[in-house]
């Protein structure tokens, strides 16, 4: 995000989402990037399954001095109608790590790595979403490894219509 702040400054987004926040820093350094002039003309959404996660982005965000909201809850789920074509900058760093099936898509601390078969199942309930999360200037990061298939979730993206670099 860091080689990125010009163009995200340039985008001047509104909303920006970190779905699976963890400790939250993710989300609060992105908000410190936007700041212009020590002042915050956007708004942050922190998700997480893990309501320990949540607690921690809450302080995390309070710390770095970011005003933001923390939802607990599974992706975006309970907020994806209300925020449909409405997020600028969108970031997701999944459970990503091959595992069994049964680990993936828990609410415990495995839910930070446990991706299931080709570290894909919690990935893909969103990757099918994210053309209609994105306003019309969004961008979307994500992290990924070799073991998930970068070239098939890219296609998988570009199918939404999005453009993948």
């Amino acid at each position: 995000l860091e080689s990125e702040q010009h163009y995200l400054q340039t985008l001047r987004p509104l909303v920006c989402v970190e779905i699976g926040s963890g400790s939250g820093i993710v989300l609060a350094f992105l908000s410190t990037l936007l700041k212009t002039n020590g002042k915050c003309g956007h708004v942050c959404i922190a998700t997480d399954v893990n309501e320990h996660a949540a607690r921690v982005t809450r302080r995390t965000l309070e710390r770095n001095s970011v005003d933001g909201d923390v939802v607990v809850m599974d992706l975006l789920t309970s907020l994806s109608t209300r925020l449909a074509g409405q997020i600028d900058v969108l970031v997701f760093n999944p459970p990503y790590v091959v595992t069994s099936s049964e680990e993936a898509g828990s609410r415990g601390l495995e839910s930070a790595w446990a991706g299931g078969e080709k570290g894909r199942e919690v990935m893909d309930r969103l990757l099918h979403t994210v053309h209609q999360l994105l306003s019309s200037s969004g961008v979307f990061y994500l992290v990924l490894i070799e073991e998930n298939g970068p070239e098939e979730v890219s296609c998988l993206l570009k199918s939404g219509g999005l453009k993948v670099e």
